[in-house]
């Protein structure tokens, strides 16, 4: 069975945000995600590192920023790869290829391994939609894609071959740009099931109710995604 690596690019400045964003409140949601101790709060990075690690992924690789004691710590609580590079990556994509580089010089992954590529700011990702994704009986040269009623979202899996291309990327392009001109396999959830990034108090807030009105309509019962 093939691998499947995971690369949470945590090295952005939260500029939008005015505050260090992965480190703002989260709750735990209706699939088990809990703080390590009753003293430690849930936060936003608690919740996505989660989600991962109780995944079918093999390795997560959080990038982080040299010196990010805090984010450092809460990484710290989940069993995860931590990597601070000597020089800040200034994008996404930057941080990226930092984490590419260190499964390949860890691991050595082969050409039928995968790895996803998301946003570190995901606090609506659950396990399911991960392990639905790895599921996919997808081609060996296909992106998978979650699609969320008519828009795809996140997180993109794509066969290991296919990573090197981040790094040719041009300058105005992002890993959307590899997404766009490759083969995809679309997996179907609900449109109300989105997995967004937040970027701003507001989208932090309306990302905090979505949550709390999804645990009330899941009480009792089973989430499915097909």
């Amino acid at each position: 069975m093939n691998q499947c690596y995971a690369i949470v690019p945590a090295a952005g400045s939260s500029r939008r945000m005015g505050k260090p964003k992965l480190l703002l409140p989260w709750q735990a949601s209706s699939l088990g995600t809990r703080a390590s101790s009753p003293s430690t709060p849930t936060t936003v990075i608690d919740q996505v590192l989660h989600a991962w690690t109780s995944s079918r992924v093999a390795r997560t690789v959080v990038v982080i920023r040299n010196g990010d004691i805090p984010l450092r710590e809460a990484c710290r609580r989940h069993a995860v790869h931590i990597v601070e590079p000597e020089i800040t990556p200034i994008d996404m994509k930057a941080s990226c290829c930092v984490g590419l580089q260190f499964i390949q010089q860890q691991f050595r992954p082969d050409s039928s391994d995968r790895c996803f590529i998301a946003p570190a700011d995901l606090p609506e990702l659950n396990n399911a939609v991960i392990d639905c994704l790895i599921a996919s009986e997808s081609l060996p040269a296909e992106v998978v894609v979650p699609k969320f009623g008519t828009r795809i979202g996140h997180p993109i899996l794509l066969p290991w071959p296919l990573t090197r291309e981040i790094f040719e990327l041009d300058i105005a392009e992002g890993v959307d740009a590899i997404v766009a001109r490759h083969p995809k396999r679309c997996i179907c959830f609900p449109p109300e099931e989105l997995v967004a990034d937040i970027d701003t108090p507001e989208e932090y807030e309306h990302a905090l109710n979505r949550t709390t009105a999804r645990r009330s309509d899941a009480h009792g019962t089973n989430i499915r995604y097909t």
